[in-house]
Order: C-alpha cells, then structure tokens, then sequence
C-alpha cells in the first residue's frame, strides 16, 4: 500500500513539473517576436494567418532585436540592414526588402515606433519602445 502511494505521489509530482515546463515554453512563445502578428490576432478574436505573408530570413528578427542596443536611438531601414551585414547576417533575398518588411511588421506589432514616415523619397525612421 505504502509503494502504491509513493508511486502516485511520484506521478503527481511529475505531472506538475510536465505542466510548468510547459507553461514556461508558452509564456515564452507569448514573448517571440515572430509569433506577434499570430498572437495579436488571436487576442482580438481575428483569425491571423500561420504562414506568414512574407518571407523572412530565418532568425532576421532576432538579430534585429539582438542589435536594439546598437541601434542608438532612432534609425532606418537602411541603418539596420548595414548593422546586420556588418554581424555577416545570411539574408535569404533581398536585403533592403527583408529589413524593411520586418521593422514594418515589429512597428505595426507596437515592438518599434514609427517616428517619422518616409515620404519624398526619404526613409522611415523608427525607434525601440
């Protein structure tokens, strides 16, 4: 009797830690920055589409977000696809596209602030929240 109890006292115990290493990858999948658009949708009860409309560079995002610190305030496309090239960033495509398109998305995502549409043929400029 006293196995039997441990044993389910073991099982129980396994459950929970199963439950909170899971719970932890979700609260970590909340925070990914490509899983935004997937997430904001399902909070506003909008279907968001699972593949995404444009192709990014595997892992463009994080190292967008793993350069915030170089960034230095405010910046363009431009200045960001130049920091990325500089780390010897493997784009997929085109370069300025890919950059472009992926602060567009973190800026529509509220991650970057627009500061100032580009018009007459000067850039965006953005800047981290």
């Amino acid at each position: 009797m006293t196995n039997m109890i441990e044993t389910a006292r073991t099982l129980g115990e396994q459950i929970v830690k199963r439950k909170a290493k899971k719970l932890d990858a979700f609260l970590a999948m909340l925070e990914d920055p490509d899983l935004q658009e997937l997430i904001s949708g399902l909070r506003n009860g909008q279907p968001a589409p699972v593949k995404p409309e444009h192709k990014f560079a595997p892992g463009l995002t994080q190292m967008i977000f793993a350069l915030r610190a170089a960034s230095g305030g405010r910046f363009t496309a431009d200045d960001m696809q130049k920091k990325l090239e500089d780390q010897h960033f493997e784009f997929t495509g085109d370069h300025r596209r890919a950059v472009r398109d992926a602060l567009s998305r973190l800026a529509k995502n509220k991650q970057l602030k627009l500061v100032e549409a580009g018009k007459g043929g000067r850039p965006n400029v953005y800047e981290w929240l």
